[in-house]
């Protein structure tokens, strides 16, 4: 058992900060350091938010530049073509489920819905503002992920395409220079 355990510690401590640049690329996994130990967590990590800037003609976004998960929602940086801007797009959130199904399902304490109103559906995506600045469900025991179509906040006419890290600048279709370090961390 003693042996084993100093063969674990030597190896925490042979994790170098190369293969931490390499997980976080991944996004699959963080280090977290302890003194001199490195140790391996597989906790998922928050989203976070880059600035990228044109060397060209000056046009800066602070989107994060891919497909990004966070706690509570996922984005997808879009690049629309009528309005030549970035957009980080709302594409998944993690909402309470109906009281109806919570009471289906045996949830106690919740208020009886009113037979006269209607479900309300969700018509689109929120923004990516008021989903990072809505404030956690505490007493909802039971959410599930509500799926949207990515579309430009400006207008849902407007076409759209995907855009990852090494793609071109919507203005000049010069690439994009990123930021080392994140705008904003979100969750």
């Amino acid at each position: 058992m003693n042996q084993r355990r100093k063969r674990l510690l030597n190896q925490k401590r042979s994790q170098t900060l190369g293969d931490y640049a390499a997980r976080r690329k991944r996004n699959d996994s963080f280090f977290v350091c302890f003194g001199y130990f490195v140790v391996l967590s597989p906790v998922s990590t928050m989203g976070r938010t880059y600035l990228f800037e044109c060397s060209r003609c000056g046009f800066r976004a602070k989107v994060s530049g891919r497909a990004d998960k966070g706690f509570t929602f996922v984005v997808q940086t879009i690049s629309c073509r009528n309005c030549k801007n970035l957009y980080d797009a709302v594409t998944r959130v993690k909402l309470p489920e109906s009281p109806a199904a919570a009471r289906r399902l045996g949830a106690a304490g919740l208020r009886a819905a009113s037979p006269f109103r209607r479900p309300r559906a969700l018509e689109g995506a929120p923004s990516f503002q008021a989903v990072l600045n809505r404030l956690a469900f505490p007493a909802a025991t039971r959410l599930k992920w509500v799926q949207f179509k990515a579309r430009c906040p400006v207008s849902p006419a407007h076409r759209i395409e995907l855009w990852n890290d090494p793609d071109p600048c919507p203005k000049c279709g010069l690439p994009l220079e990123k930021h080392p370090l994140p705008f904003r961390i979100w969750d």
